[in-house]
């Protein structure tokens, strides 16, 4: 079990950006070095995420003792609700006794619950999507268990095969619901993939206020030692301005340019994802794809992001970006917005 790509072969990660009005794609890994645009629609048997996904509905696999697997969204698929309790999360880990994959991702209603079969949501054509998928050796699934415990998923989905229960204990409380008894309300871990490549992942639980609860401006980007542009949804109450306060600038990101695609604003984009304002030092070229957003009721709710020290990634991003909001002027609040 890992990523795959659209030819169904094993790559370490891979990033889709689905793009606005339709489903057509860029592709990103290792191998590419770059955005490519992809020759398929992304629910076509030859993209990336439906390779990827697919593996979920082969009966086989997912009826075996030594295969776990949870598929998390705040908006699940066939719901007619919106959680705003749990996090706002989305994704799908699936794994057996040797490894497997972690993919983060932005899109409601997506994917459809085990046994399938793969369907792409109608609700997922209109907006910009984002796709991070990672595959890691066993060993970091004890660590990626306890990130999504932080980050109190929804999960409609979720299994952990009885050869694998006893060495995967806080997936198996992720399954049964149990609720993290922690002080710390964010967490933050780095995660090794299958060929040694080096991911931080970011995660905070809904008490993460304390005065300080933007996951970007209060956690990563001190963390990351680095400035961000960010570009998330810019549709929801109380969206938050970009943030000059500190010692690290979050700025949002306005519009985006991608090869061979004419460029978008973000209010056609639901993808998060932030990059380092400078490619190499102090910070390092950092870009990082999750699953919250900056607005004031997401303070309130766990989520996280992903991210990765890495040139070629970080220039599809920071090349992608071409206009941001500056910070505002003026009195602020605690989350850099103008007083009323």
């Amino acid at each position: 079990v890992s990523c795959l790509n659209g030819e169904g072969k094993s790559v370490d990660w891979f990033i889709v950006y689905k793009l606005p009005k339709g489903k057509d794609y860029l592709y990103l890994d290792k191998s590419t070095q770059s955005w490519q645009n992809a020759q398929v629609d992304v629910d076509s048997n030859s993209s990336p995420v439906y390779q990827t996904v697919n593996q979920l509905y082969d009966g086989n696999a997912t009826e075996a003792g030594d295969v776990a697997f949870v598929l998390y969204n705040d908006e699940p698929p066939n719901s007619p609700h919106y959680d705003s309790i749990c996090g706002h999360t989305k994704g799908v880990v699936m794994l057996d006794g040797t490894g497997g994959f972690w993919l983060v991702h932005s899109t409601p209603h997506f994917p459809p619950s085990v046994p399938g079969p793969f369907a792409w949501p109608h609700t997922a054509l209109r907006y910009g999507q984002s796709f991070l998928c990672v595959s890691y050796g066993f060993d970091q699934f004890g660590d990626i268990a306890l990130q999504l415990r932080y980050n109190e998923p929804d999960h409609y989905s979720c299994q952990v095969g009885a050869q694998l229960k006893d060495k995967l204990p806080d997936l198996q409380a992720l399954c049964a619901k149990t609720k993290l008894q922690v002080e710390s309300a964010t967490r933050v871990v780095e995660l090794t993939s299958s060929a040694g490549k080096t991911f931080r992942s970011f995660a905070k639980t809904h008490r993460f206020d304390d005065g300080a609860s933007d996951l970007y401006v209060h956690l990563v980007a001190p963390n990351l030692k680095s400035s961000l542009y960010l570009e998330s949804w810019v549709h929801g109450v109380g969206v938050f301005d970009s943030n000059c306060s500190g010692e690290f600038c979050v700025c949002r990101v306005s519009s985006i340019s991608l090869p061979s695609v004419a460029p978008f604003s973000s209010e056609e984009d639901h993808s998060k994802w932030c990059v380092s304002q400078t490619g190499g030092s102090p910070g390092g070229a950092w870009a990082c794809v999750g699953d919250i957003n900056r607005n004031r009721g997401e303070e309130y709710r766990g989520g996280g992001t992903v991210c990765t020290d890495d040139p070629a990634i970080w220039a599809a991003f920071a090349k992608a970006t071409t206009s941001v909001e500056p910070c505002p002027a003026g009195p602020r609040d605690k989350n850099n917005n103008r007083g009323s």
